[in-house]
């Protein structure tokens, strides 16, 4: 799977602050020089107006605009323009308004002042990235949000199950990941983001998830597959893992993406009551 730098996007900023526009800008500008394909509503019927004539790649949204408050702002977007990602920049560290912004669609709440200029790119790419991926599952005819059953026979007659995925960051720490991979390891997804990936598998897995991450990071377009047993909150679970780097504007990894699917072997020893259920989209 070949690694795609993100080239500078066209972004949507929402916002009615000047001194949070010149801002955005010049973080934008920092980690893209010359960067212009900005456009910056102060309202929010501006912003939909501007979603009719053209489609950015992304939109920065504030939560408190002129003539729209709170998560509104984000539903209102979504529903006139629902195959654009949206980030939302908000001035308050709210971790219960940022849960229910990723909640209504959003793919991530950041607070202003908190966050600089690498870190914003990264969560745009991110951000696109996702979007893409769930756009793609629906115009395929896949439903973005399956809730199925996977058998140990089902698994092992087609060798395909749904996915779970995540984003770590260099450190292995994971900082997005889908419904499906807190499904696989029988957890909340609040006891997911945040934590190390070494933290929830077997210890004698560590060495072979660091030596995959040495993988990726030396040689762009490299993938690696391991085997990893993953501790749940009723045992553990053997998943097969694939991992890619996702890289920066400099073209260094900032980030995995990590793909788990239910290993194989494992699914068929168990019984044929045993599932495993996935979702497939990203949480924000």
């Amino acid at each position: 799977m070949a690694i795609k730098r993100l080239t500078a996007p066209s972004i949507l900023l929402v916002e009615d602050n000047p001194l949070h526009v010149r801002l955005v800008t010049s973080m934008l500008t920092e980690v893209w020089p010359g960067f212009e394909d900005l456009y910056q509503a102060r309202r929010l019927d501006s912003a939909l107006e501007r979603l009719e004539q053209s489609t950015p790649d992304c939109v920065l949204l504030d939560l408190v605009l002129p003539d729209a408050d709170g998560l509104e702002a984000v539903n209102v977007m979504l529903a006139a323009s629902p195959e654009v990602p949206i980030v939302v920049l908000s001035s308050h560290d709210d971790g219960d308004l940022a849960l229910r912004a990723v909640d209504e669609g959003a793919q991530d709440y950041l607070v202003k002042g908190s966050v600089d200029a690498w870190e914003l790119a990264r969560s745009i790419r991110f951000a696109i990235h996702r979007h893409k991926n769930r756009i793609d599952a629906t115009s395929g005819g896949v439903d973005p949000f399956p809730m199925q059953r996977v058998t140990a026979e089902s698994v092992t007659a087609s060798g395909e199950t749904d996915l779970g995925m995540a984003i770590v960051d260099t450190t292995s720490v994971f900082r997005h990941a889908t419904d499906g991979l807190a499904r696989l390891l029988e957890r909340p997804l609040y006891e997911i983001i945040g934590v190390s990936v070494e933290d929830l598998i077997d210890p004698d897995d560590i060495g072979g998830w660091r030596l995959a991450i040495e993988r990726v990071s030396a040689e762009s377009g490299q993938q690696a597959s391991l085997a990893l047993t993953a501790q749940t909150e009723s045992g553990s679970v053997s998943l097969d893992a694939s991992v890619v780097a996702l890289c920066g504007a400099d073209g260094e990894m900032d980030a995995m993406l990590v793909t788990y699917r239910p290993a194989i072997e494992s699914a068929a020893a168990e019984v044929s009551s045993a599932t495993y259920v996935a979702m497939s989209d990203f949480n924000g």
